[in-house]
């Protein structure tokens, strides 16, 4: 029997050893595939400094009655605004005093990239003015109500892609009171 125990101990032992080794191993960690690319850098927009002229002409049929030029000096990656404008009075009746309200020129002009050599400008105009009836022209016949002014607005806003020196018309309308009509032109030039 001394005999069996130290066999049996081995064969315990070979045994165990070889069950340990038919035993599938855990494979070893692989490294995850990553799932996003990485980003190249973007190389950065040069500076260029613009120019933008706009235009606001007013036309009463095919004559032209008035036209005010805005010149904006920006850059291609910067904002610019212009606010132009009057406080008039307005009378209130029958209370005595006044009070006000603003009319003039509002303009914001944002640059921003486009194909090739080109720039998109993404502009907004608002222009307001005050409007009296002046149909009568004889002075001994004015009313009240050719005293009461009436405030015109007009308010676009529009994207043009211009090159240097390109100029594009873009919007025509016709104001209900007078008649008139109103056009904005814009001209864009690099300033070299």
């Amino acid at each position: 029997m001394r005999t069996v125990a130290p066999v049996l101990a081995l064969i315990i032992a070979v045994g165990s050893a070889t069950f340990a080794q038919d035993k599938p191993q855990p494979a070893p960690p692989q490294e995850k595939a990553s799932t996003t690319t990485a980003r190249v850098p973007e190389a950065p927009r040069p500076i260029v400094p613009l120019r933008v002229q706009i235009v606001l002409s007013r036309f009463k049929a095919d004559k032209k009655i008035a036209s005010f030029p805005y010149t904006l000096s920006l850059t291609s990656i910067d904002r610019t605004n212009l606010r132009m404008g009057i406080d008039v009075p307005i009378t209130s009746a029958p209370m005595p005093g006044h009070s006000y309200r603003s009319v003039g020129t509002n303009i914001d002009c944002i640059p921003g990239p486009a194909p090739g050599d080109a720039y998109k400008l993404n502009i907004t105009v608002e222009d307001s003015s005050v409007h009296f009836d002046t149909k009568t022209t004889d002075s001994s016949k004015t009313t009240d109500a050719q005293n009461i002014p009436a405030f015109r607005t007009f308010k676009s806003s529009f994207a043009l892609v211009l090159r240097d020196g390109q100029s594009g018309q873009f919007t025509s309308a016709v104001d209900p009171i007078s008649g008139e009509v109103l056009k904005i032109d814009v001209t864009l030039n690099v300033i070299k």
